[in-house]
């Protein structure tokens, strides 16, 4: 719930509401970008979004459990534009192994704005044990150009 709490505090300091988002540039309004239906048992990179025309800045990552049976061990999530890995906006983390589960992180040290039209991916790296569970994955920031 604090996560919570932290995440809209900062969707306020932005003045991110439908509204604002109408009234301002994109460059001047907070972001939110997110990919469902990840499944935590299988690996490899999806298309969180492509970035639009001016430079994408992030400030944040949310994973959070949307579905989960009897998981003993998450996964281990990144997300980034470097191709394989993954990991230069978010550093690989493992996720917890209850639904509503969240894991919200800073991100990597010297992480870089993403040049315009470039794909930004959730990556599992390492598979979560269990029967089966399922992450969305939300990378949250602003456009400048």
């Amino acid at each position: 719930m604090k996560y919570l709490a932290l995440i809209l505090a900062i969707l306020l300091a932005f003045s991110w509401t439908p509204w604002a988002r109408s009234q301002q540039p994109k460059s001047q309004s907070l972001v939110v970008y997110t990919v469902t239906g990840l499944n935590m048992k299988s690996t490899g990179a999806t298309t969180i979004f492509t970035t639009e025309g001016e430079r994408f800045h992030p400030l944040f990552c949310l994973a959070e459990i949307t579905a989960a049976s009897s998981l003993t061990i998450g996964a281990s999530v990144s997300v980034g534009t470097n191709s394989s890995t993954f990991n230069n906006i978010l550093a690989a983390s493992v996720t917890g192994t209850t639904v509503n589960n969240m894991l919200p992180n800073a991100l990597s040290a010297l992480t870089d704005s993403v040049a315009p039209g470039t794909a930004v991916k959730a990556n599992i790296s390492i598979a979560a044990t269990g029967t089966s569970g399922t992450l969305s994955v939300s990378v949250i920031g602003f456009y400048s150009n």
